[in-house]
């Protein structure tokens, strides 16, 4: 098995066994890829390529899982775009979050300035209720600003898992490969 092809080439087919350890490993990347520190801008850019090129493995194994079934793969297109969107969403608000570092001018028996430490997106979630909250005694529109940010991309999250699954115990409408026959001696 070719396992670039396995991954990044949308054509041919994938029958379900093989198709849920290589989804399982897409997974296993993209989260574990979300516990790396990102504390500065070009770790965020790395983060939303590295996400971008497992949305394409998302894409090219369901693509090939859903032609193994005789499925057209529109559904699957709209979850990738989906999350895409989300996710680039998401980097590109941590990435404005994070001040950009000015070029330290150094003289001769200076000390370096001290610079702030990057500003974390939960923190200003928080400072903003907070504030909010102690102001007028109630959270109004914030309350609901928030359970939108947090909860829009948990259940695109979880739609796109339960669909992985759905995909994944298709049947199989193609041939398996018959072994090869030796002749007879």
């Amino acid at each position: 098995m070719n396992w670039a092809a396995l991954f990044f080439s949308r054509s041919g087919t994938v029958k379900p066994g093989p198709f849920g350890l290589a989804i399982a490993a897409v997974y296993v990347l993209s989260f574990v890829s979300f516990a790396l520190p990102t504390t500065s801008r070009p770790a965020i850019l790395t983060l939303l390529l590295f996400q971008l090129l497992m949305t394409w493995c998302w894409y090219v194994l369901h693509a090939k899982r859903l032609a193994d079934a005789g499925r057209g793969m529109t559904v699957a297109l709209i979850l990738a775009v989906l999350y895409v969107f989300f996710a680039s969403a998401a980097l590109y608000i941590a990435y404005e979050a994070i001040p950009q570092m000015p070029a330290q001018q150094t003289t001769p028996g200076a000390t370096p300035v001290d610079t702030p430490p990057p500003n974390s997106i939960a923190a200003i979630i928080v400072i903003l209720l907070f504030a909010y909250m102690f102001n007028t005694g109630n959270f109004g529109i914030v309350i609901w600003l928030l359970a939108l940010l947090l909860l829009v991309p948990l259940v695109i999250g979880v739609l796109i898992i339960i669909y992985s699954i759905v995909v994944g115990v298709r049947p199989s409408i193609t041939p398996d490969r018959a072994a090869p026959e030796f002749p007879a001696q």
